[in-house]
């Protein structure tokens, strides 16, 4: 119960106070990795934090967002955080948490010796070695990160998630598919594009899953433009005419429900105009 407890307890504290509760948060986990004798971890997680911090001074937007990429990652739909990102109201925001989505990404790898999306070389140290020397995370870790390219789609993810809003117009469902479907393409190309070209040393790191995050992307990418679709289906139907939404039965020219043509009154075999 005491892990648990201690992560309520730290989920509240961010709701209430996010940039306080943020770094309360990490200093305990940053003490708590020393204390354990995993310096490295404690490095990692220092690092990780302070490009949050530095990315948005301010903590707009919420420092705490970030660790959406990694949970994420273990889900195996990474890819798709871009375009959650791309829901920030501004353009740093949206640049912000493209960048320090990545960094947390691949440091929440390397953290926990796993492939969250990003599969670095091996040929490092041991995991507790790294673990357990900043100067093993330093020149190892932290040196193979930069030396394979792992950290170059922390720019292609940022500029994914800005351009993205102005792209989809939301006034074509089908027009604003297409547009997802060729982003999250770009998006994964660039990926792995950015890291072939910026690696320099001998091994260079992979994407895993790919197809599948793409696939997500493009599916929250459109996600807003579907939902905006369905409220105006929704709003047409409520304010059309009556005769409108019914088969066979065509309204009015002034929006108006249709009338039928008025006969006239029968009295005793005699109509009101006197006619038999």
């Amino acid at each position: 119960l005491a892990p648990a407890a201690a992560a309520l307890a730290a989920a509240g504290a961010m709701l209430v106070a996010p940039r306080l509760g943020f770094m309360l948060v990490v200093g305990a986990l940053i003490v708590v990795s020393a204390l354990q004798g995993h310096a490295g971890g404690a490095l990692l997680i220092a690092l990780g934090s302070a490009v949050v911090i530095l990315a948005a001074p301010r903590g707009r937007p919420p420092w705490p967002l970030a660790v959406g990429a990694p949970v994420l990652g273990a889900l195996g739909l990474a890819g798709a955080w871009p375009a959650l990102a791309a829901r920030s109201a501004t353009v740093r925001g949206r640049a912000t948490l493209g960048f320090t989505g990545w960094i947390w990404l691949v440091l929440a790898g390397r953290l926990g010796n796993t492939a969250l999306y990003v599969r670095i070389p091996s040929g490092g140290p041991p995991r507790s070695l790294r673990n357990g020397s900043p100067y093993e995370v330093i020149h190892h870790v932290l040196g193979g990160l930069l030396s394979s390219g792992a950290l170059a789609p922390a720019v292609v993810w940022a500029l994914a998630a800005v351009v993205l809003p102005p792209l989809l117009g939301r006034r074509s469902l089908a027009r604003d598919a297409a547009v997802a479907a060729v982003w999250a393409g770009a998006l994964v190309s660039l990926t792995a594009l950015s890291i072939a070209v910026t690696h320099f040393a001998s091994t260079v790191a992979t994407v895993n899953s790919a197809v599948l995050g793409g696939m997500a992307a493009a599916l929250v990418a459109l996600a807003p433009s579907a939902l905006a679709a369905g409220r105006a289906r929704r709003r047409w139907r409520r304010q059309a005419p009556a005769g409108a939404t019914r088969r066979g039965r065509r309204p009015s020219r002034d929006g108006e429900r249709p009338t039928s043509k008025a006969q006239p009154t029968v009295h005793g075999g005699y109509t009101e105009a006197g006619v038999p």
